[in-house]
């Protein structure tokens, strides 16, 4: 897919870099540049990312290089691109794209590609960068005891089989987490 924005090539050197992540096995893809608009998902998950490269400029660009430190991706070459050409960039092409347990802990995870080229004509030295963010969530839960105590020296009591004689003085709390 292209990047989401009109270009019209010039004689300028420019190149872009689109990275995004699915949690949903690739049917649907985010840009999450932050925590609003990054998916979240309850831990432990994976996500799937893709990257797409696009020469934004006048000039073809060679020696396209895409690195992303967190996925251990270094180095990937992407073959020369002509004005307005893009290529994307998936986990059939790169497997780290595709992570299995991203999503171990709660938090935001932060993870950023970058990408480097030069100019055919000059040798004009191009990059760009962008980030993907995941939102992690633990499970949740709740839970709620109720607790009975006849006297108030008492200890606080979940034994629902405490034997009260009626009326009684008993008093009760209920704590929810």
């Amino acid at each position: 897919l292209p990047i989401s924005k009109t270009v019209t090539p010039t004689t300028d050197t420019a190149i872009d870099l689109l990275k995004e992540i699915s949690v949903d096995g690739g049917l649907t893809w985010k840009d999450a540049k932050d925590d609003t608009s990054a998916p979240v998902k309850v831990f432990p998950a994976g996500a799937l990312y893709r990257i797409t490269v696009q020469n934004n400029g006048g000039t073809t660009l060679t020696g396209i290089l895409v690195n992303d430190s967190t996925l251990g991706i270094v180095d990937y070459v992407v073959a020369d691109l002509a004005p307005g050409e893009f290529i994307v960039i998936t986990d059939g092409d790169i497997a780290k794209l595709d992570v299995v347990e991203v999503c171990n802990k709660s938090g935001s995870f932060l993870n950023s590609a970058t990408v480097a080229a030069v100019t055919t004509v000059t040798n004009t030295p191009v990059q760009a960068s962008d980030t993907a963010v995941l939102v992690c969530i633990g499970k949740p839960g709740i839970s709620i005891v109720k607790e009975i105590r006849a006297n108030p020296t008492d200890v606080w009591s979940d034994d629902i089989t405490a034997p009260q004689e009626y009326p009684s003085d008993a008093e009760y709390r209920i704590t929810v987490k």
